[in-house]
């Protein structure tokens, strides 16, 4: 069966996109263990062991789905961490863009509106009073000159790369929420079959393809039969349940370019593009022998179930037909199936 139209995405992707910004956060801090160590701040030093264990803790967290919460501990844990070095080692170390980071963090986070506003404002008013602190006391731990642009350089590139790496997040979070309505737009909610719509865009294009060569397109219509006493009799969940398996059933049939559609209530479209009449016709017969032979359990009841079928197949100047004519030919068939008596497949060839 063609999937073209269904192939999407996935769920959501926040916990392995997070989890890579905690898994840099934790190998950077694993850098700076020594480094810390020599410029000998012990504040600093455990700090950076305690941002360490919250990087762990943040994946775990993270496994686990907690996503606020490892979130929370995260930007709590780097806030505190660069601020504090900020007061150690003074300004122009590129510290300050720690704060822009974790408000992109915040941003892209699941935390609620008033959370988020909440982190940025605190974000702004710390950065905002480091500004001012550094202007007016010196640091604690004055460091030399090569030392302070090691330290501008590799804080620069970790909150460049960061920032980077949050923007691709951002874009492919998009992608895949544009793919997702996508999917939504194009697919019958019940049987995940395409709906209507999205059948009538691939017939379009497959008429119009440019190689088709006068390759035979054969096109199925086919309804349950009297569906109405099936919802009448056993409720409409179970017609929800027969209109489920029959779709499961009649896909099992088809060619991986054939394609299918609910295409309204219990009728079901299927069209076929390189083909024969000879062949379409028996896929059809397939179909309809399975249908009747499906035993289709609803609580202590077996539910019998038919359908009928309307097969139409033109090779010849199938550009000159619009949709609506060769869709009309197909369920002129299927009205006469339903009047011969159902459970039959009627064919003609246009």
């Amino acid at each position: 069966m063609n999937n073209d139209y269904l192939k999407n995405r996935r769920p959501s992707n926040h916990g392995t996109h997070t989890k890579y910004i905690y898994l840099f956060a934790f190998w950077g801090h694993v850098f700076f263990v020594p480094l810390f160590a020599f410029l000998g701040n012990s504040i600093v030093f455990y700090n950076n062991l305690l941002c360490i264990g919250i990087d762990v803790l943040c994946l775990h967290l993270n496994k686990k789905e907690l996503y606020k919460t490892s979130t929370f501990l995260f930007v709590l844990g780097i806030t505190y961490h660069a601020t504090y070095c900020i007061i150690a080692f003074g300004a122009g170390n590129a510290l300050e863009f720690y704060y822009i980071t974790l408000t992109a963090i915040i941003i892209l986070s699941n935390w609620s509106l008033l959370h988020k506003i909440a982190g940025i404002t605190l974000q702004f008013v710390i950065s905002i009073i480091m500004f001012h602190y550094v202007h007016h006391y010196p640091p604690i731990t004055p460091i030399r000159e090569s030392v302070h642009i090691l330290f501008h350089h590799m804080f620069l590139f970790s909150n460049i790369f960061a920032i980077a790496y949050l923007c691709f997040f951002f874009m492919h979070t998009v992608d895949l929420a544009e793919k997702s309505l996508l999917k939504q737009a194009k697919t019958d909610c019940l049987t995940g079959l395409l709906n209507r719509g999205a059948f009538m865009e691939a017939l379009q294009a497959e008429i119009n393809r440019p190689d088709r060569n006068k390759e035979g397109l054969g096109i199925i219509i086919a309804d349950i039969d009297h569906f109405k006493k099936i919802n009448d009799t056993w409720g409409h969940l179970a017609g929800d349940e027969v209109i489920q398996k029959i779709a499961s059933t009649l896909s099992s049939e088809l060619r991986e370019n054939d394609t299918i559609a609910r295409y309204g209530g219990e009728e079901f479209v299927v069209f076929f593009p390189a083909t024969s009449l000879a062949s379409v016709h028996s896929i059809a017969e397939r179909m309809r022998s399975k249908v009747e032979h499906l035993e289709l359990h609803y609580e202590d009841s077996l539910i019998p179930v038919t359908m009928s079928f309307g097969v139409v197949f033109e090779k010849e100047n199938i550009r000159d037909y619009s949709l609506d004519s060769f869709l009309k030919s197909a369920d002129d068939m299927l009205y006469r199936a339903k009047a011969e008596g159902r459970n039959l497949v009627i064919t003609q060839s246009t």
